[in-house]
């Protein structure tokens, strides 16, 4: 492995990696990530094509950008625990399209209960398989602030309720996050009405039908 190019003994220790990527944290005997430790990727950027002085006029140009408020470039980063050098038992993962997650971790993939605040805003709270929603969990999706709760499998909502603001409730199952088949829907009013959706065709768009 890469680190025992640095190391020599175990312990906690600060490696420096050839790509650029940092590791601060615990080894374990075997020279492995054991313990708690952060790991941050090296942002890739876009291949300059003017050499180096267009690369260095490029860096300078983004630190320009964050004194004025804009947005910043998102850092790969992990924090929290390592077992055998995999990201395993609870961290906090930045990922480089702006989601981050926050929660159990197995063989270096969310396992178990965590969090997930999306780049778009949406979260997503609950049980996670092998990196993939599934089991009891909850989404909120920040555009309308409706919200799915329920059963998942592999990623998809199964079963549950849709919870919109202005207190519609829709309650039944689901195919690829969508209602379907028999179901109840209820109304802001209190009114309840038992029904079936469908998928039909309107034109060049698939719609559902209550």
């Amino acid at each position: 492995k890469e680190e025992a190019k640095y190391l020599k003994r175990p312990g906690r220790a600060f490696v420096r990696f050839a790509n650029g990527d940092t590791f601060e944290g615990s080894y374990n005997e075997e020279l492995k990530r054991h313990g708690h430790g952060v790991y941050t990727w090296k942002p890739k950027r876009k291949r300059a094509v003017g050499g180096d002085d267009e690369e260095e006029q490029e860096e300078e140009e983004e630190e320009d950008d964050d004194a004025e408020g804009k947005p910043k470039r998102v850092i790969p980063r992990y924090e929290g625990d390592w077992v055998e050098g995999a990201r395993q038992g609870v961290g906090r993962m930045a990922f480089p399209n702006g989601d981050v997650y926050h929660g159990k971790w197995e063989a270096d993939l969310p396992h178990g209960e965590g969090s997930m605040i999306y780049a778009n805003g949406d979260l997503y709270s609950g049980q996670w398989y092998k990196g993939m929603k599934h089991g009891r969990g909850a989404y909120v999706f920040a555009a309308d602030d409706s919200t799915l709760e329920g059963e998942w499998e592999r990623g998809a909502m199964e079963a549950g309720t849709w919870r919109f603001k202005d207190g519609t409730l829709f309650e039944g199952e689901f195919v690829r996050n969508k209602p379907i088949g028999g179901s109840r829907l209820t109304v802001p009013a209190g009114v309840s009405v038992r029904g079936e959706f469908m998928e039909r065709e309107a034109g060049d768009e698939t719609v559902l039908q209550f």
